[in-house]
């Protein structure tokens, strides 16, 4: 992934990633575990980081949206 981690303040996200040229979202959570999401718009990454309620915002917006999987090995 490239981009930088950008720690967010959120009771269930702890930072996230955005991979500009492969539009692959990073989520991690703070339970430890992190999901990649794919095919997301810069224009959405955009907004989540800004966004009052994060986990409300990935439910509306990213959550059935995208395809995901669990990112395997170290988070972020």
């Amino acid at each position: 992934m490239n981009g930088p981690r950008v720690i967010v303040s959120s009771s269930c996200i702890a930072a996230v990633l955005f991979n500009r040229d492969e539009r692959v979202l990073m989520l991690e959570f703070r339970n430890g575990l992190a999901y990649e999401y794919f095919g997301v718009p810069s224009s959405l990454y955009a907004a989540l980081v800004p966004a009052e309620s994060k986990g409300s915002f990935i439910a509306r917006f990213i959550r059935g949206q995208f395809a995901f999987r669990r990112f395997r090995g170290q988070a972020i």
